[in-house]
């Protein structure tokens, strides 16, 4: 074996597989597009792949200039062709990356190094603690961990491209089992067919999806990964903790049945016959508006909207001990009213047509009052989801489950939970329905409300004081909580490694319990390859039985929680100061982000706005989030950090240097902050603010666009230096090279879409109503380019 004494020698040896991978794909799409588009069509993209590479990697100032020059003279059909060349070129480079990946995994399993977030290194340091196998078998009987599809991602890739890009993957794994020439040969022609066909398949949908579309997106993932790779890992699990019986019916199979059949009870074992349970949503002011026509209606409360929170919650108790009905029979109900109940109905229909598991969540948004739970207790009494009165016995088929979401939300979340189980009757029923309370935290609004660090710590803290007060209701009536975290992809939705992420959680949080969204492009390169799909998954097996078994970690010292809760202080300021009030914001966001195109993709089946406006706070988080990533300045995920720091180190020359060594501890010994400043490196590392001042331009008040990215790149440079000064780490990733210099190669393909989005967008914006011909070809560039760039960034949901 060779060994290196050259660092980068031996990472160039590590990623010659992956180089050679991207090589070959990226020749077999330069030969369709010669083949399918013409040789001056290859020319042309081939001469901006040189130039963006000479200008990126290589900081040829000469090649950058005339790349833009080429770009802007580009006709629109030349613009789309080479958009789409770029953007199927990240879809390519993502097949690649993904198989070095499982590549290098079993390199490591082979030579016995256990990986982070393995379960055979999770296990080995259970062992080391003095944790038993039968302790580990007891945890594992009683935990719940559920990765949960959300049915409105940012997805941007149809169905049919996903399925050919999955027979790409297998073809690439299969070259390196083939020994000839030939074999290598005929495997390329199979790929070259596969890449001309999503060459050729229209890469953007013509329709909004439907919401029944989104469930179909996700189902495809169980066929891939779920049904296929959950059972491989309770049988790895069971190897492991021999004698411990998981799954009752292993006891006494032979090894044919073990092999063959095992596979497909335990998947019917975790699936049922329901396959996925589903959760129901809605917003609390729907619930709001239903009952106060059933009260209306009935002739109990003209006015409940009106009524105070003690008379809502003293009407609503009464009424969930009263045994009668609230619909009148012949009663004339509103269209929102019928519908509402129906969905009700249908949910106890399907629970006794597929069982329990099929429906058992129900997730009230916008959680604010206690009332916002009774409502949906008396919705479920009305529906025949709840049996019984709060007097008498009462069982709810389904959990109750409060999301909150914004920074007020999360401050208040333990104080409603407090009352609502302080209500008489409500814990009795709880106990009787199962004993299980989950409580939804909401990272994306949290986020666009307060900032990135203070929606982080404001989490934190509303983790730490819910599982203080399940604790005692776990004692005295037998409750379990469960966290459901409500995260996105982009860091500022709360993304970032879920290893990492679970073991940061506060002390005592997680219990053997927690359930998160997984969203967006995360979804497809979490799960759509099946190896890297049971690898994700054994993670948070991993983490969550490291979190609820090992000794926990002493918790934070009180001088760590002031200085976190002084930082978060600063930077809420800091952020709402720039983006809710500094004149003008919203028109420089509506101007120099893709916000506009992104509420015309056919992406999700919910509008990017809950009201008409242009007002930020009627702005759904994700597309936020989204946009800020198009133009690479990935705003949510770090905005407000920096001045936060400068505001928390000013002061004396002593007082900085006592309280910039507290934030290198808190960095080096607190799991939260570690992981918090690890997100914002990463996040910092995928923005580009000389690509972000192209979008700029499209300003028309040049004076407004100037001042405003003026401010977000003063902050961005505070929170830059922040980090270093922190880290002690000028470049970014500097203790993950291997991410450093797979994104350093990826920009030199994704910088050209955001050139030819940026053109694009301005001649689309420019346009009159007699160009609207020429403007259906642009609008699909564009569009075809935000494709391109969330591919080639990859963790944009």
């Amino acid at each position: 074996m060779t060994r290196h004494s050259n660092p980068a020698s031996a990472a160039d040896d590590k990623n010659r597989p992956l180089i050679e991978d991207i090589r070959l794909l990226g020749r077999i799409l330069g030969e369709v597009i010669r083949e399918q588009d013409g040789p001056d069509a290859y020319e042309l993209v081939e001469r901006v792949r040189q130039l963006s590479i000479a200008y990126r990697l290589k900081s040829d100032n000469e090649a950058g200039q005339a790349l833009d020059e080429l770009l802007r003279s580009l006709s629109n059909d030349q613009t789309v062709s080479v958009i789409r060349a770029f953007s199927y070129f990240s879809h390519l480079a993502n097949i690649a990356e993904d198989r070095q990946h499982v590549r290098r995994r079993r390199l490591h399993e082979r030579a016995g190094h256990l990986q982070e977030g393995s379960l055979a290194l999770s296990l080995r340091r259970l062992t080391a603690a003095s944790v038993s196998p039968e302790q580990i078998g007891r945890s594992l009987r009683s935990a719940h961990i559920s990765p949960v599809l959300t049915a409105h991602p940012t997805e941007v890739q149809r169905q049919s491209i996903l399925a050919a890009e999955r027979t790409i993957a297998e073809l690439v794994e299969c070259r390196e089992t083939l020994l000839g020439a030939r074999e290598l040969a005929d495997n390329e022609a199979l790929i070259k067919a596969r890449v001309t066909q999503i060459w050729q398949t229209r890469m953007l949908r013509l329709a909004r999806l439907t919401v029944a579309d989104e469930i179909e997106n996700a189902l495809q993932y169980y066929d891939a990964t779920f049904l296929r790779e959950i059972p491989r890992l309770y049988r790895a699990l069971e190897e492991a903790l021999p004698g411990e019986q998981l799954a009752p019916f292993f006891h006494h199979a032979d090894p044919l049945i073990a092999l063959r059949l095992a596979p497909l009870i335990r998947a019917v074992e975790v699936f049922g016959f329901h396959l996925a349970t589903v959760d129901l949503r809605q917003s609390s002011d729907q619930h709001e508006a239903v009952l106060a026509e059933l009260l209306r209606v009935a002739r109990l409360e003209e006015n409940y909207g009106g009524l105070a929170e003690p008379a809502r919650c003293a009407l609503l108790l009464r009424l969930l001990d009263d045994a009668r009905p609230l619909r009148v029979r012949g009663g004339d109900y509103s269209a929102l009213a019928s519908g509402e109940l129906a969905i009700f109905e249908a949910a106890a229909s399907l629970r006794q047509a597929f069982g329990d598991h099929a429906i058992r969540q129900y997730i009230i948004s916008h959680t604010e009052e206690v009332s916002d739970l009774l409502e949906v207790l008396l919705l479920f009494k009305e529906t025949g989801l709840l049996r019984g009165t709060l007097r008498e016995g009462a069982q709810s088929e389904l959990i109750v489950v409060p999301l909150f979401e914004t920074i007020n939300d999360l401050r208040r979340a333990t104080a409603i939970m407090r009352s609502f189980y302080a209500t008489a009757g409500i814990a009795k029923m709880i106990g009787a329905s199962g004993g299980e309370q989950e409580v939804m935290l909401g990272y994306s609004d949290s986020n666009k409300d307060g900032g990135t660090f203070t929606s982080t710590w404001e989490l934190y803290k509303a983790e730490t004081s819910l599982a203080a007060l399940f604790a005692g209701l776990h004692q005295s009536q037998g409750v379990t909580l469960r966290l459901f975290h409500g995260r996105g992809g982009t860091v500022g939705r709360g993304g970032g490694p879920s290893y990492q992420a679970i073991m940061a959680q506060p002390p005592g949080t997680v219990n053997g319990q927690i359930r998160l969204t997984e969203q967006g492009e995360v979804i497809a390169s979490k799960y759509a390859n099946p190896e890297i799909g049971h690898r994700n998954l054994e993670t948070l097996v991993a983490a969550t039985l490291e979190t609820t078994l090992l000794p926990p970690t002493r918790r934070a010292p009180a001088r760590f929680l002031a200085a976190a809760e002084a930082l978060s202080v600063a930077s809420m300021a800091a952020y709402r100061q720039l983006v809710y009030e500094t004149p003008g914001f919203a028109d420089y966001f509506f101007s120099a982000t893709p916000i506009r195109e992104i509420a015309e993709l056919n992406i999700g089946s919910r509008p990017a706005a809950r009201k008409a406006s242009n007002a930020i706070e009627h702005l759904r988080a994700i597309p936020w989030g989204f946009s800020w990533g198009q133009c690479r300045v990935a705003l949510p995920g770090w905005c407000g950090f920096g001045s936060a720091v400068d505001a928390y180190l000013g002061g004396q020359d002593g007082e900085r240097d006592a309280r910039l060594a507290l934030l290198r501890k808190m960095h080096a010994q607190w799991p939260f902050f570690t992981t918090l400043l690890s997100n914002l490196d990463m996040v910092l590392a995928k923005t580009d603010l000389g690509i972000a001042r192209r979008y700029v331009e499209l300003v028309e008040d040049d004076a407004l666009g100037e001042h405003i990215f003026g401010l977000i790149e003063a902050e961005w440079r505070r929170t830059q230096s922040a980090l270093a000064l922190i880290t002690g780490e000028e470049q970014r990733l500097s203790s993950n090279p291997s991410l450093a210099r797979s994104i350093e190669h990826r920009f030199s393909y994704i910088d050209p879409l955001n050139h030819l989005q940026v053109e694009l967008m301005r001649r689309s914006r420019n346009s009159t109503p007699a160009d609207a011909a020429a403007m259906e070809r642009v609008q699909r560039g564009i569009h075809i380019s935000i494709n391109g760039v969330a591919a080639g960034l990859r963790n944009t949901g």
